[in-house]
């Protein structure tokens, strides 16, 4: 009977230390799938992140691509800078020649004055 309590008792100390064991396996084993899915969470949310920074830098980079196209280079700033100095030219010589022409104008309505007097 002492031998049937002996090996009563073996294999009641071995499932107690197996399922003692089983148990820390398990919480173990539920602590580092925890870690993980949280690990896998913060890498979900920084790629989200670096998506969104990458679309924002092709966004940048497509305007400022279209803004180049829209923008003057220094010769057409310089041609541009050449018609309006000859557009001024021409507008001064057209006053210069409205002024001589009104002088003259003032110098025949002088001269019909003093013929009427």
């Amino acid at each position: 009977m002492a031998f049937r309590g002996g090996v009563l008792g073996f294999f009641l100390g071995v499932s107690v230390a197996a399922a003692s064991g089983y148990s820390y396996l398990l919480s173990d084993y539920n602590h580092a799938t925890g870690t993980v899915v949280k690990s896998v969470e913060d890498l979900q949310k920084s790629t989200n992140k670096l998506r969104d920074s990458h679309l924002a830098i092709d966004n940048v980079a497509a305007e400022l691509k279209s803004l180049r196209g829209d923008a003057a280079t220094r010769e057409e700033l310089a041609r541009l800078r050449g018609e309006v100095i000859k557009a001024g030219d021409s507008a001064q010589s057209a006053i210069l020649a409205l002024r001589t022409e009104l002088w003259d104008l003032q110098q025949d309505v002088n001269l019909l004055k003093a013929k009427k007097q």
